[in-house]
């Protein structure tokens, strides 16, 4: 998974105006998946976790174009994304996973980008709701857990929006033309 950055510098660069501060920006948008299990009889084998497009819709797409000036991303192919193929056992623990997206567009319905979990080799989902919006520079945290025939995300407590900010030691790059 590959995040890319883009920006623009404020001023033009020449041999009289030496420094151009760009600001940097995510192109991508991140899915944060924080996996446990509630009320769950099984062993808790986890061995599947995609994204998937739902509806003839093309919100997860792999690929495209992407302008490093505006930041836009073009021509994408509609693709599901696995973002977890392993098999490891949940019971006790809580599974943490990241996936770096091109940024999906507002859904115009229900389950147009669908969560399909695999566990114990039984599969549960679901649908995220209209007005969906994963976008770039943007982390989307969602809290669950599995019961025994149900997987939830709270939408109250379970769902966490907030900017994909990076610390770093030197935020300003300058930038010197060859003379």
């Amino acid at each position: 998974q590959t995040d890319y950055l883009y920006g623009k510098a404020d001023t033009l660069v020449n041999y009289l105006q030496k420094t151009a501060t760009i600001r940097m920006k995510h192109a991508m948008t991140q899915f944060v998946l924080q996996l446990t299990l509630g009320k769950y009889d099984g062993e808790g084998i986890v061995s599947q976790i995609k994204l998937a497009n739902q509806n003839n819709k093309e919100h997860i797409v792999d690929g495209g174009r992407l302008d490093i000036g505006s930041g836009e991303i073009t021509g994408g192919s509609a693709a599901d994304r696995i973002i977890w193929n392993d098999s490891t056992e949940l019971k006790g623990s809580k599974l943490n996973l990241a996936s770096i997206l091109v940024p999906t567009g507002e859904t115009e319905a229900e389950g147009d980008i669908r969560l399909e979990i695999t566990i114990d080799g039984k599969v549960f989902y679901y649908d995220f709701k209209e007005g969906t919006d994963w976008k770039a520079g943007y982390k989307n945290i969602y809290r669950s857990a599995i019961n025994s025939n149900e997987l939830i995300i709270d939408p109250e407590n379970g769902i966490i929006i907030e900017p994909w900010v990076d610390k770093s030691d030197n935020p300003d790059i300058e930038l010197i033309p060859v003379s």
